[in-house]
């Protein structure tokens, strides 16, 4: 960087006009604590009163910190997760990538040598740079893989920042619009240096991403993603693309309609199909485009093993952006997506092009989608347990009507609709079916649970472990409430499942603390 014209003739402008300057030019890839620390002990030696960081993310970032420690008189470390208590220097950032969003942001990104975690230095009063200059110019010369890399970097933040629970109209309005110049200019920049245009909408893409987290923020892509970063040594925006699809995938089941803006802004929505479907595209959309920017997968790289997968996920768990992910995420959850990252696993919400039919026809006669349909089941009971649960606890929180809401909550969609549990149901055939969905061991295994009589006109299993018994047990609901929350619930499934009777039966051992139940089917004469 430093032999480039722009470095030159930013020296040259400040000589000019009798302004003394030192170049500082030891930023590297991944910025450490002890980099910062030795830079800010330059600039103390040559009295530095500002500073210009001309480069990506990881300059920037560096840049930040070491005008901090300047300022503030204390070491890289001690600024992590607290209030700085004095502004930096004055910052000028002039990013020479498209992807990180630094120059607009008031966060720095440093990893903790000793520790080995990537450390988040943050302060909306004392670190956000002065004046950002964007010239896409500068991308001109930047290797397609960097341009790749960048761009999903760019492209996790907006869809992080609209999807995060502390989205807001603002946020969202700057990543909405973000994915849209994202998805039409990437692959034109990454496939011509001389496509200025592309170039100038990803650096304005990647600016509009960076000011949208900033005012939401990011979730478990950057969780998972800082974490194996610093573990394998891998850069952060290719960490980025190689959990993006992966971490979508688990959030967008129970949150459809969100996903569904995302695949219009990105281009892969069918106008004909619902929320559900365009959801999947999303996903689809996303895990294609970074294939055809030929972005290494997770395998590709010889120092990831598999046996660390379980310590990398309880890092990732407890790392504070894993609060503000979409839907609450835990180890298992993470040892579930570094799996499917490491096996480099395809059409994670099935094809894009596949056609509507009855999720029952899908399992009778194509084995294939059996598995898709298990996997559906499983997340939107998981995920409607945790969303009845949440909503109930605020509810008593606050005092309010909790049966009332209750009621309102799964009049139309009960406990299961999410999980297309109802679709089909017209004969004693689709019921056999239905059955093998529960006897599935991974599904039996998830839930605790176990098929007490599965007949040709009955089916009755017991969950060991019922994710709704366990969420209200969890908020301090007593029996009582417990019994009327499955009334109510039932009561909404039983509106929507016009073809099957419906029964809910509480274990007698819940008393004891053990959150079982027993749900019987059968088809309506």
């Amino acid at each position: 960087m430093l032999q480039t014209p722009a470095a030159h003739t930013i020296q040259r402008e400040l000589e000019e006009r009798g302004i003394g300057c030192v170049v500082y030019d030891q930023p590297q890839s991944e910025p450490t604590d002890v980099q910062c620390d030795e830079g800010a002990k330059f600039c103390k030696e040559q009295e530095v009163e500002l500073i210009v960081a001309l480069g990506g993310g990881s300059v920037m970032d560096q840049a930040k910190a070491m005008s901090a420690i300047v300022t503030n008189g204390l070491s890289c470390c001690q600024l992590d997760n607290v209030s700085i208590p004095k502004r930096m220097l004055p910052l000028i950032c002039i990013p020479t990538t498209a992807g990180t969003g630094s120059e607009v942001t008031f966060v720095a990104v440093i990893t903790n040598t000793k520790a080995q975690y990537k450390m988040t230095i943050m302060d909306s009063d004392h670190l956000s740079p002065d004046i950002a200059l964007c010239d896409p110019a500068l991308l001109a010369t930047l290797p397609p893989r960097l341009i790749a890399s960048c761009g999903i970097d760019a492209l996790t933040h907006a869809i992080e920042a609209h999807t995060s629970v502390l989205a807001n109209p603002f946020s969202s309005a700057l990543a909405l619009h973000a994915m849209e110049m994202i998805s039409k200019n990437l692959k034109r920049c990454w496939s011509s240096h001389s496509d200025m245009q592309a170039q100038e909408a990803m650096l304005l893409a990647s600016t509009m991403a960076g000011a949208a987290f900033i005012n939401s923020d990011v979730g478990a892509v950057h969780a998972i993603a800082e974490t194996v970063g610093v573990a394998y040594h891998i850069p952060h925006g290719t960490a980025n693309s190689l959990f993006l699809p992966y971490v979508m995938e688990f959030n967008r089941r129970g949150n459809e309609h969100c996903y569904a803006q995302i695949a219009e802004r990105l281009g892969g929505a069918c106008k004909d199909s619902d929320d559900v479907e365009n959801s999947r595209r999303a996903v689809c959309f996303v895990q294609e485009l970074i294939e055809k920017l030929e972005i290494p997968h997770f395998s590709d790289f010889s120092q990831v093993n598999p046996d660390d997968f379980e310590i990398l996920a309880e890092r990732a768990a407890s790392n504070p952006m894993s609060y503000d992910n979409q839907k609450p995420i835990g180890k298992e959850d993470y040892i579930q997506i570094l799996e499917d990252a490491y096996q480099n696993k395809k059409n994670l919400s099935l094809s894009t092009d596949m056609k509507e039919e009855s999720i029952m026809s899908k399992i009778q006669n194509k084995p294939v989608c059996r598995e898709a349909y298990v996997e559906k089941v499983r997340g939107a009971m998981h995920y409607r347990a945790q969303w009845l649960y949440l909503l109930l606890d605020e509810a008593k929180k606050r005092g309010a009507d909790w049966e009332e809401i209750a009621r309102a909550a799964t009049s139309r969609c009960g406990c299961f609709q999410g999980a297309g549990l109802y679709e089909d149901w017209t004969d004693h055939t689709s019921l056999k079916s239905f059955a093998e969905v529960f006897a599935d061991e991974d599904f039996k295994k998830y839930f605790d649970m176990e098929i007490v009589e599965s007949t040709e006109s009955s089916l009755q299993i017991k969950f060991h472990h019922c994710p709704l018994v366990a969420g209200w047990q969890a908020i301090g609901c007593s029996d009582e409430e417990i019994s009327k929350l499955c009334d109510i619930a039932m009561d909404g499934d039983r509106n929507i499942a016009n073809s099957c009777h419906l029964d809910f039966t509480l274990g007698d051992t819940i008393s004891n603390g053990a959150p079982c139940c027993e749900l019987s089917f059968r088809p309506k004469e």
